[in-house]
């Protein structure tokens, strides 16, 4: 009996140091604007409990803060960009363009003493792309099939 009673005040008083961590980091309203950006760019629905361990007179405050926060953020696009490509998240949606994992292709039309050159992501866009150019300067008989290499 002694050991269960030694463990549940053990238990009791780490939830009651986590719970004053909590409030030590979280209860200000610069934690609450932050928090309420994150959850909003995470795309989680709005926290109604997240000053729900703050003290009373600071709840409103706070609540406010976390609000003010997560509305700014929901209501603009985001725009990522880097060697895989393009996100843009946009309320209610989230888009990704380019280049997973790197890699493209390269494909070039030579006439004469000239090159053509297309670049994308499959093989298609690029061989048209380079074949397109050259036709706009030279006909197409002498714009031959074009020559594509994965390009990394």
């Amino acid at each position: 009996m002694k050991i269960l009673l030694l463990v549940l005040s053990f238990t009791l008083c780490a939830c009651a140091a986590m719970e004053e961590e909590y409030r030590a980091q979280m209860c200000n309203r610069e934690a609450a604007y932050e928090k309420g950006v994150n959850d909003a760019n995470e795309q989680k629905p709005m926290d109604s409990r997240f000053a729900s361990m703050c003290a009373p007179d600071l709840q409103r405050g706070i609540r406010q803060s976390y609000q003010e926060g997560f509305e700014k953020t929901q209501n603009q696009a985001i725009i990522e960009g880097g060697e895989d490509g393009i996100r843009v998240k946009i309320p209610g949606m989230d888009i990704r363009m380019g280049n997973k994992g790197g890699k493209g292709w390269v494909c070039e039309v030579k006439p004469f003493t000239e090159k053509f050159t297309g670049f994308g992501v499959t093989r298609a866009r690029p061989a048209l792309d380079a074949q397109k150019l050259c036709e706009l300067k030279h006909h197409s008989m002498h714009c031959d099939e074009p020559e594509c290499k994965e390009d990394r």
